[in-house]
């Protein structure tokens, strides 16, 4: 079990400054702790960061989009009333982050003082004085686009940390791809409100399996500061810096952060309207 001041040592050696807002991504697995681990990185990172540090991680809830768009087809009528009936609402002071956004997430949630942002899919928690500058007042449309909480983060020059984790599950990329204004971030999905509907949203979050394809160039570039914390490879990163470096790739081709999966229908799909962008022929 690690403890609270060789976590610290960690965060140091990798350069986390002091009084920043930080986005985090984290396996605690990677780290070598049991959840009850959550709390001492939780420490470490708020010694480390100081009283004007922030601590911000996605707590998102897919399984409130509709399930007829990823699960069950509507030739399921059944399975699909049954699945729909059972998944409730949102409801920001107990809907719990799905299991993939980890044991830390979930347990900055339950912190005394914690804030979340409103939103069905898309939700974050903060910690710290800047939570309600990043949190408040967040958008139903495009939930990572020009007022989400990465943009916010990205006008404070936020870190984003990635300990355990790929660079497959930065979601601040997907602020890039609207800036950039990529042929496919006008994507829509059916999510489900507080009212119990089930809603068009515009600018769906969809695949980031081709996130990695950054790395390299962040690397070359010297962008990114790579250590341990704990047992886990972790990578910090100036939030700022990696949207830069990301618009460049897109705008110099579109599709550069697309997934190379031929299972993969949203980034087939996005490769075809970038190619159509590309020939000047409407998509």
């Amino acid at each position: 079990m690690w403890n609270v001041e060789r976590l610290k040592e960690d965060l140091l050696a990798l350069g986390l400054p002091r009084g920043c807002a930080v986005l985090t991504h984290v396996s605690m697995r990677a780290v070598g702790a049991s959840e009850e681990g959550a709390l001492t990185l939780l420490k470490a990172l708020q010694d480390v960061l100081g009283p004007d540090g922030t601590i911000v991680a996605p707590a998102f809830t897919p399984q409130f989009r509709d399930p007829a768009e990823w699960r069950y087809p509507p030739e399921m009528p059944e399975q699909l009333k049954q699945i729909r009936e059972a998944s409730g609402v949102f409801d920001s002071g107990s809907s719990t982050a799905l299991p993939s956004a980890g044991v830390f997430a979930e347990t900055l949630r339950l912190q005394p003082g914690c804030r979340r942002s409103f939103h069905p899919t898309h939700s974050f928690v903060a910690v710290g004085p800047a939570a309600s500058q990043l949190l408040a007042d967040t958008p139903f449309h495009y939930p990572l686009g020009s007022h989400s909480v990465p943009a916010r983060l990205h006008s404070m020059d936020g870190r984003v940390l990635l300990i355990g984790v790929g660079m497959d599950v930065n979601i601040s990329l997907h602020l890039a791809e609207v800036w950039a204004n990529v042929p496919y971030i006008h994507t829509t999905a059916s999510v489900r409100n507080a009212a119990g509907e089930y809603v068009t949203m515009r600018g769906s979050v969809e695949c980031q399996d081709g996130f990695s394809k950054i790395e390299p160039l962040l690397r070359q570039a010297r962008l990114v500061r790579k250590g341990y914390v704990g047992s886990a490879v972790s990578v910090l990163i100036r939030q700022t810096e990696q949207i830069s470096m990301a618009i460049a790739m897109m705008q110099g081709q579109a599709d550069s952060l697309l997934c190379d999966m031929q299972e993969c229908r949203h980034c087939q799909r996005a490769r075809r309207m970038s190619a159509d962008q590309t020939h000047g022929i409407d998509g």
